[in-house]
């Protein structure tokens, strides 16, 4: 086993430190470090519920973290500002940064989807995107970033993590898993491989239930938790459990990952090794809440071995049932002190304690900077994947108006208006239907007959894994207009903008271009090599 002050090196005087401040805390204030609610970057006024909540969590319970969900950038500076110089000991700033921060924060930039940075098989990429997002974590303050997904993409059908993954295969994925987190490393930010022990192989969405991963434990090791073995030999600081059901490991039936002893202790901790921060996923999602209550799944995940619950349903709920548990001796004294340890190195060595108050300038300066929009385009360029026939045909000799049947699975949005606006403005003949599917198949058929037939139909499809969505595939009945589309323009094609195995679901033959994920960068790639214009 590695240990976590191998994990988090520090010098002889910052240990001091952190032992120091270790000795003279308190178990109500050790507890507190190992919540860590939610935030959004919004504005608050002082007298709002959502402000005082945010106040009294960090004074009172002494919160150990923060995980910023959708906001401003702006909001969350003042915020992250304001609530540092209230906090004994400096707060744990996180979120979901995969493919940077404009995953939670508005008008930022998003680097491509991990399956797309992996088809460019160029690992550098991989390190340089870790070390860029990382650089623009710290110009915010945030410390800690839920990246990498390490988990396989091997069922098809998976609704939630699908193109977050880098793919299916275990060496590509562990490969480019640490590439990122060696680059995010460099530059003193944590790093979080997930969902332990593997989210992959399911067409369950833990936000919405319970997944059942029903593989052998000999699969498991060989290939789900594998990726995971690679990043910890990588040095990865920290781990996040899945709310997962795994029976290979876990005999109870119905029990969480995350919550289950053997899975998070016996598994992670002794046999695989891992002496760094393991994280819960966030604890208000079904896949915990509709089988346990608030105070059952505090207990049960800081007893199974977690050191810090993400997004309790209520967290002075969890905070109480903790601390009562320490009490009744359900869970050894010396395991919470054990958690806040590595959380106070963790802190240490990303620099918490030494920071000094931030400057808004430098945030300008750091976040979607000319140097990061380069290396973005540059992954997204290099990403698309194009069948033979779309080589054929692209760039479109653009001898036809281009005519742009944009499908989507859900009302469009500006994600969804970006790539046929753009074209639009390039090529100003360029027209644009939106589909989705709540369209009535009768009114599709008169959509068909009503095409010009001197036209180049593009057909974008915006058909994505998204987090609550459920099931997901191309119904039957856009299957039939699919159909109907090529037979009247055989040269049309498909850019899969969203989940790329859908494009199984028109068989073999077609024209299409895979990029892997509807961010705009990518959308901006796609439309410079179907037109061989420069945008």
């Amino acid at each position: 086993m590695v240990s976590y002050k191998k994990l988090f090196p520090l010098n002889a005087d910052q240990k001091r430190t952190v032992v120091g401040i270790i000795e003279r805390m308190s178990l109500q204030e050790k507890v507190g470090q190992m919540i860590s609610p939610g935030s959004i970057g919004v504005f608050q006024s002082a007298e709002s519920a959502a402000y005082r909540k945010i106040i009294q969590l960090v004074e009172k319970i002494g919160i150990g973290g923060i995980v910023l969900f959708r906001g401003d950038i702006y909001a969350y500076f003042e915020l992250i500002e304001e609530l540092q110089a209230k906090s004994k000991i400096p707060i744990l700033f996180s979120a979901d940064f995969e493919r940077g921060l404009a995953m939670r924060i508005t008008n930022t930039l998003s680097f491509p989807l991990n399956m797309a940075l992996a088809r460019t098989g160029d690992l550098t990429l991989a390190n340089r995107m870790g070390k860029t997002i990382a650089r623009e974590c710290r110009a915010l303050g945030v410390s800690m970033n839920f990246a990498p997904v390490v988990d396989l993409a091997g069922e098809k059908k998976n609704p939630v993590i699908n193109t977050r993954a880098y793919g299916s295969d275990k060496e590509l994925v562990s490969s480019f898993a640490e590439a990122f987190i060696r680059g995010a490393s460099s530059e003193h930010i944590l790093s979080s491989a997930k969902h332990f022990p593997g989210h992959g192989f399911t067409t369950m969405d833990s936000h919405r239930e319970l997944p059942l991963i029903n593989r052998s434990k000999k699969k498991m090791l060989a290939d789900d938790i594998y990726p995971f073995e690679r990043c910890i030999s990588a040095g990865v600081q920290s781990i996040m459990m899945g709310h997962l059901e795994v029976p290979a490991f876990e005999k109870k039936e119905g029990l969480p990952a995350t919550l289950s002893q053997s899975i998070v202790t016996d598994l992670l901790r002794n046999q695989l090794g891992f002496d760094g921060l393991i994280v819960s996923d966030a604890m208000n999602m079904n896949g915990v809440t509709n089988y346990f209550s608030a105070r059952e799944a505090a207990v049960m995940a800081v007893k199974a071995g977690n050191d810090m619950l993400l997004l309790p349903p209520d967290e002075e709920i969890a905070y109480d049932a903790i601390l009562e548990a320490v009490s009744d001796k359900v869970i050894p004294a010396e395991q919470i002190t054990a958690s806040v340890r590595r959380i106070l190195f963790a802190k240490m060595w990303t620099g918490l304690f030494s920071r000094k108050k931030n400057d808004i300038h430098q945030v300008k300066k750091a976040v979607s900077s000319g140097s990061s929009q380069r290396l973005a385009r540059e992954i997204a360029d290099k990403s698309l994947s194009l069948s033979k026939g779309a080589q054929k045909f692209l760039p479109a000799k653009l001898k036809k108006p281009l005519f742009c049947l944009t499908v989507s699975d859900k009302n469009p949005s500006e994600t969804e208006t970006y790539f046929p606006a753009t074209l639009k403005k390039i090529l100003p003949g360029t027209e644009n239907i939106f589909i989705t599917p709540f369209v009535a198949e009768g009114l599709l058929n008169r959509v068909t007959d009503s095409l010009a037939a001197d036209i180049q139909p593009v057909i974008p499809v915006f058909y994505r894994a998204r987090s609550y969505q459920g099931r997901l595939e191309l119904p039957h009945h856009l299957l039939e207009f699919f159909k109907k589309i090529e037979k009247r323009f055989p040269d049309c094609i498909y850019i899969f903008f969203g989940n790329p195995f859908l494009s199984e679901q028109l068989g073999k033959g077609r024209n299409t271009v895979l990029a892997y994920g509807d961010v705009q960068i990518s959308q901006t790639a796609v439309i410079a090599r179907l037109t061989g214009m420069a945008v």
